[in-house]
């Protein structure tokens, strides 16, 4: 879609990453293979476009793991005596479980 709307052709994105052909590109649209991260980075320059919303399927499957995964280590922090080094941890922690809240929202 992202390329669709920038005009360009698998081949000439392409030529932007770097590449030969436009073959790496169509894996790359088909699901069928996952960017490394400069070229992440790089689909985030020629479509100036945000990774999440590039990779949305993906980022849709990590998003709710890394929810549950920040619940789990809040609740075992809970656990442990109260200290500063813990207080900026659970911080962290709350931040990461409600901005997934507000991005479900949204």
């Amino acid at each position: 879609m992202h390329r669709k709307r920038s005009g360009l052709s698998q081949h000439e994105v392409a030529v932007l990453l770097g590449c030969q052909s436009g073959a790496k590109v169509s894996r790359y649209e088909c699901g069928d293979r996952v960017p490394l991260l400069p070229d992440i980075l790089a689909l985030e320059i020629i479509y100036r476009a945000p990774a999440r919303d590039l990779f949305a399927k993906t980022f849709d499957v990590v998003a709710p793991k890394i929810k549950g995964r920040a619940q789990k280590l809040s609740r075992d922090l809970d656990a442990q005596p109260f200290t500063p080094v813990i207080k900026r941890k659970m911080s962290s922690l709350v931040k990461i479980i409600y901005q997934q809240r507000r991005d479900q929202a949204a």
